[in-house]
């Protein structure tokens, strides 16, 4: 060990000896040289000169002015070729990095290093700049990545790039004397920080963002939204997997389709879709005296639909159907409530409709079950009833649904976007419409019911610790097949506090064999943190 550590200093200290030789040789500074991974534009007027470091973007704001880009900073060195500042590179760089600036400083040049940390000494200046995108950069999938000449390639960077995009560089400007030697007095370092005030301002939280991210780090596929519940805005959003936005090629090929945002993408829903058909049925006064007996199935269109519990339930009303999500409770509650009452109940939602958050972030559409096949079939009424058959819907366009229970009945339209900011002129966004789509009866009925699920139901693993709650929990067949494994998604949505509900989340995590026992502890854990983070008294 101490060999190996003995030879590492001698082979420095010959580096060191034989730069400072090859020093003396070279008689002029020409010209500063980046690394070869960057780009960069250089002119020179008789002995000054002028180059181009690194671009500067404006910001991705989250609805408390936090930034989401440009969050982390890193330190810019230039390291001229003089004694000092090869000793001192030689200390904090090595392995082919070290070698490459090395060479450069070899060849009488300067190099240009990204470091983590300031780096004193003679012939280095250093600098303090900001990363616009990091592979820890929150909210990848709502944020987008850029190509190579700077611009936004999709998400809120595409759609605000002649917002974020600026022609502005760090530039250093030098001058040397008749000789080429390198006059350190008259090295400029033009950097313009208020590039970063300009940006666009996002709904999200970043706090909620992070509380999400974290919770679902078990979850290999799925996504989670968190809307503030009554006003529509989107307060967090995960889609998982994740992807580094810094290595954006090592996905273009990805079997688990990374690049995706799976909160916008329409699926299977089961029952979670049960509150909307409980809706229906509640404000078409339909009759729901007495109790219906669940035997573990129920023929339909000369089909046999069964319950999720095989060997039934037994007495239910709707608020214990609700519970224990039984289906064949619900099979018969659609039945006797029409399919004109049902189509229309779920009209009220986008459901089979897409959601613009932006230009380009939006939701798939999905689909609605159209009302001449609920007129004309039983049996997709039974499939309406609980969730499943040609009904898709996205986890965004579900929480408009739970939203509107929590809120008495109004539904508020999703947004992403509340301004946009340049050179200090604010531009105000306003795109939430607010409509009701169920009596404030239903709604605080419902509401009551989803109490029960995480109480005593089958989403008690939902139920914080330091919060009330109210939600469902779905297991949702995908009609995937793998080997004798039938494919299912777990999800849980909810709300919570249960009473005056601030916070409206939608779970789903793909291939779980039960929203109950993946998706709900997800929710107990969401809930638990946002107390924790104060984002809740």
């Amino acid at each position: 060990m101490f060999k190996n550590e003995r030879n590492s200093i001698l082979f420095r200290t010959a580096a060191v000896f034989a730069l400072l030789l090859a020093l003396v040789i070279v008689c002029i500074v020409r010209i500063l040289l980046i690394s070869s991974s960057q780009q960069l534009k250089t002119s020179a007027s008789n002995n000054s000169y002028s180059i181009n470091v690194k671009r500067l973007r404006g910001t991705v704001f989250d609805t408390n002015l936090r930034p989401i880009t440009n969050r982390e900073s890193e330190y810019i060195a230039f390291v001229f070729p003089t004694e000092q500042a090869i000793i001192k590179i030689s200390e904090v760089l090595k392995g082919e990095q070290l070698e490459s600036v090395l060479n450069t400083l070899k060849d009488g040049k300067a190099a240009v290093v990204e470091l983590k940390e300031s780096l004193q000494a003679e012939g280095i200046e250093c600098i303090k700049v900001k990363k616009h995108i990091t592979e820890n950069t929150a909210a990848e999938h709502l944020i987008g990545y850029l190509d190579a000449t700077g611009h936004g390639v999709c998400g809120l960077e595409a759609d605000f790039d002649d917002i974020l995009y600026s022609e502005k560089y760090i530039n250093l400007r030098y001058s040397c004397d008749a000789k080429g030697n390198l006059l350190y007095d008259d090295i400029e370092i033009d950097f313009d920080e208020s590039v970063y005030n300009n940006g666009v301002v996002t709904t999200i939280d970043l706090s909620m963002q992070e509380i999400v991210e974290k919770a679902m780090q078990s979850v290999t596929k799925g996504a989670a939204v968190v809307l503030e519940a009554g006003t529509g805005k989107l307060r967090a959003m995960v889609s998982k997997p994740s992807y580094n936005q810094t290595k954006i090629k090592d996905y273009l090929n990805d079997t688990d389709s990374a690049l995706i945002n799976r909160a916008l993408s329409a699926y299977d829903v089961g029952s979670v879709f049960k509150p909307c058909i409980a809706a229906a049925a509640l404000d078409s006064d339909v009759n729901l005296a007495g109790d219906y007996f669940c035997s573990g199935s129920q023929v339909i269109a000369n089909h046999n639909f069964v319950c999720n519990s095989h060997s039934g339930h037994g007495n239910l009303n709707l608020q214990s159907a609700i519970a224990y999500s039984c289906n064949t409770y619900f099979y018969n509650l659609a039945v006797n409530t029409g399919a004109t009452n049902l189509y229309s109940a779920a009209s009220n939602y986008p459901f089979g409709q897409v959601i613009y958050l932006t230009k380009s972030i939006k939701t798939s559409k999905g689909n609605l079950t159209s009302l001449n096949r609920l007129k004309t079939s039983d049996a997709a009424i039974a499939n309406f009833a609980i969730g499943q058959g040609d009904l898709l819907i996205s986890p965004l366009a579900l929480a408009t649904l739970y939203d509107a229970i929590a809120c008495s009945g109004v539904y508020k339209t999703p947004s992403l976007i509340e301004k946009t900011i340049v050179d200090g002129d604010v531009k105000e966004y306003e795109t939430t419409v607010s409509t009701r789509v169920m009596s404030e009866k239903t709604a605080s009925t419902i509401k009551e019911y989803l109490k029960s699920v995480v109480l005593y139901g089958t989403g008690t693993k939902a139920n914080p610790s330091l919060v009330s709650a109210a939600g469902k929990t779905a297991t949702a067949q995908t009609g995937s097949v793998i080997g004798q494994n039938r494919i299912s998604n777990g999800w849980f949505c909810g709300f919570f506090p249960a009473d005056e509900p601030k916070y409206v989340v939608v779970i789903v995590a793909e291939g779980a064999k039960s929203g109950g026992e993946i998706a709900a502890p997800i929710f107990s854990s969401i809930a638990d943190e946002s107390v924790r983070y104060g984002l809740v008294n």
